[in-house]
């Protein structure tokens, strides 16, 4: 344990959120942050550290809504400015909205497009939210494509963390055919990703075979090649029991600023760490090219934990490489799901 290295993620995480909250272009010293979190939330222990941090050492309140609430409690002023329960909030912080099931009804998306349209600092705004798909990672694979919004030497250097991906959506992505058959004959070697967060959703083995194998809506997935780590066997605790897990994936990743978009860089070096282990079968690691979409907007460099420290684009360039525009361009289209086209729909109204 002593040779673990400092880990000052939530010290650093709060300082930059406070810094957004309190930044003259969100509305000066007397904001609070909007927490969006999902109703009843389970995972509420460490959103409540950081809402207690931000209270200790910052003096900045927190306050806690679901999407449904927002849209129930929330206005805006002429000027934008978000106000809940007659609080002035200067930065939305969402913990919640990343997956369909976060937009049971209309009021849910009514919520997430009052504060789209608000003056306040999100994180993220809904543009690097569709940054984070599945399908940008793997449009953004394909050649010239990447070339479009980079330098040729950082696009170059990018590409050199890239693995295996693939569209499914036939007569728009190339080479569906071979791609499905390298994925028949060899199923071991891959995994079928659909556009959600986490690894809880994708497909192995036999179910994927089995999905690949029924062509209607094989478009909403993206087809990747696995990463494999090397075997190392480790202990882990579920429900109270010790259990070894033989072949498990484990992760060392650091920590970089939140994307607090529109402020400016607030700092440029890693923020902390974090290292967590799961059985291989529930989490297949990707080298998240969207990860550095939106971190590369506030820091000139990021670690991935699937690899060595490569040269990254500078955030002058991400920030030319508008997300919004990469969103509209690879989304529009009449295989589109409704989850994206609402998305799309709160992009186009702000």
């Amino acid at each position: 344990m002593d040779d673990l290295p400092e880990n000052s993620a939530l010290d650093a995480i709060s300082e930059a959120l406070a810094a957004a909250v309190r930044a003259p272009a969100a509305g000066g010293d007397e904001g609070a942050m909007l927490m969006v979190v999902q109703p009843g939330e389970r995972n509420a222990f460490d959103q409540q550290w950081l809402q207690a941090k931000l209270w200790d050492s910052h003096r900045i309140r927190t306050i806690r809504k679901s999407l449904a609430e927002v849209a129930e409690c929330a206005t805006t002023d002429a000027s934008g400015g978000l106000w809940i329960v007659g609080q002035r909030v200067t930065v939305a912080y969402f913990r919640a909205g990343y997956t369909p099931t976060d937009y049971p009804s209309e009021k849910e998306w009514e919520g997430r497009l009052l504060l789209e349209k608000s003056s306040a600092i999100k994180c993220p705004n809904m543009a690097y939210h569709l940054a984070g798909t599945k399908k940008v990672q793997q449009d953004l694979t394909r050649p010239g494509v990447l070339e479009r919004f980079l330098p040729p030497e950082d696009a170059a250097a990018m590409r050199g963390s890239f693995t295996g991906l693939w569209g499914l959506a036939a007569g728009v992505d190339e080479g569906v055919e071979e791609a499905l058959a390298m994925a028949l004959a060899d199923p071991g070697a891959f995994v079928l990703k659909p556009q959600r967060e986490g690894g809880g959703n994708n497909l192995y083995g036999d179910e994927m075979c089995e999905r690949l194998k029924s062509p209607e809506g094989l478009d909403a997935f993206i087809l990747m090649q696995l990463i494999r780590p090397p075997k190392q066997p480790a202990l882990m605790l579920r429900e109270g029991k010790c259990i070894e897990v033989r072949y498990p994936t484990s992760a060392f990743s650091l920590r970089s600023p939140p994307n607090l978009t529109p402020v400016v860089c607030l700092t440029q070096y890693p923020m902390g760490w974090l290292s967590r282990c799961r059985a291989c079968r529930s989490w297949a690691f990707t080298r998240r090219i969207y990860g550095w979409v939106a971190t590369c907007a506030s820091a000139n460099r990021r670690d991935t934990c699937c690899g060595p420290r490569r040269r990254t684009p500078t955030r002058a360039a991400w920030l030319r490489a508008s997300p919004c525009l990469i969103a509209r361009d690879l989304y529009d289209r009449e295989n589109s799901r409704s989850y994206m086209r609402s998305m799309l729909r709160i992009l186009n109204e702000i």
